[in-house]
């Protein structure tokens, strides 16, 4: 599923796609490898330190359940 229609299908939801979501689906795209949590966060936090583990994980349940 392209990344915009992801985008669209969590703000019809009514996620609000912060910064740091914004970050994990874009790291989710374009690596075209497959990812576990703890890469993900990983990756995550070359980009955005701050970024929090919950989160990756938070962000994954959304993605799964939608």
């Amino acid at each position: 599923m392209p990344l915009e229609s992801i985008e669209g299908s969590l703000k019809e939801r009514g996620v609000r796609l912060t910064r740091q979501r914004q970050i994990l689906l874009e790291l989710i795209d374009k690596t075209g490898e497959h990812l576990d949590a703890d890469r993900l966060y990983e990756l995550a936090k070359e980009k955005d330190p701050k970024i929090n583990r919950v989160t990756v994980y938070r962000t994954l349940k959304m993605l799964k359940e939608g």
